[in-house]
């Protein structure tokens, strides 16, 4: 079980928050036509980090991922791609 929560936390941790991830990840979603699942967050948000570090290892560990393609677009440092993508301009 260990083994799964970290190989999760991996994954999560491991994705990125440079503007080309998204355009990666969306590019990706055509190509395969798996849904685009992103988060939109900011370090100082605490719901933000309890998606990144708890729920989303969580769903990952389950195999919740694998049917999507997955991205994180940081709010603070992707200020103009986050406001696009979000319609309610809140977090997370």
């Amino acid at each position: 079980m260990t083994n799964i929560i970290l190989a999760a936390l991996v994954q999560v941790s491991a994705l990125g928050t440079d503007p080309q991830d998204f355009d990666q990840a969306y590019h990706q979603s055509l190509t395969s036509g798996r849904p685009l699942v992103v988060l939109i967050g900011a370090g100082w948000c605490p719901g933000c980090q309890k998606m990144k570090t708890s729920i989303l290892p969580e769903v990952a560990g389950t195999g919740g991922l694998k049917r999507v393609v997955f991205t994180y677009v940081d709010f603070d440092q992707q200020r103009q791609l986050a406001s696009r993508l979000s319609r309610g301009k809140s977090i997370p």
